[in-house]
């Protein structure tokens, strides 16, 4: 019979019991290989800048966003104010090398938004409420936002 007389000897005893137990019960056969598909994910991550164009020439001011992948091609892009409103909605394209001179991802999309709500995202801090929701394969789902580190005025 084994004697421990150390509880640390105990506790690594038991972790290597567990180990080969649980290699004795992996499936045999072949496992497909793991993609990263939008279907498994909760989020897709953009990055988000914002343009101020010149006052009164009509409402010239955008959020600038970027991100997905080839695993994570979005449909449609909108923005949701804090009552839940629509405010923009924007088709993705394929994106132009940099957003803020460097390329986040795949996909570019530019929402036209008041002079009203471009003064919330001054500083490059999300403003509390608002929401940017990705449409993927026929479902909308929440985007992780990332500033991009920069701005443009025209």
């Amino acid at each position: 019979m084994l004697r421990l007389k150390s509880p640390l000897a105990v506790v690594t005893l038991l972790l290597v019991m567990l180990s080969l137990n649980a290699c004795q019960n992996l499936p045999t056969g072949v496992v497909p290989p793991t993609t990263p598909v939008m279907d498994e994910l909760s989020t897709v991550t953009f990055y988000w800048s914002y343009e101020d164009g010149h006052e009164g020439y009509g409402s010239d001011d955008r959020l600038l966003l970027q991100g997905g992948d080839e695993y994570s091609v979005p449909g449609e892009i909108r923005l949701l104010n804090p009552a839940g409103q629509t405010v923009a909605v924007a088709q993705p394209y394929p994106a132009p090398p940099g957003l803020c001179g460097k390329q986040w991802g795949d996909y570019r999309a530019s929402l036209p938004i008041s002079d009203t709500e471009l003064d919330a995202f001054y500083g490059g801090k999300w403003p509390a409420g608002y929401r940017l929701e990705v449409e993927f394969q026929g479902s909308w789902r929440p985007a992780r936002l990332i500033y991009a580190g920069c701005f443009a005025v025209e």
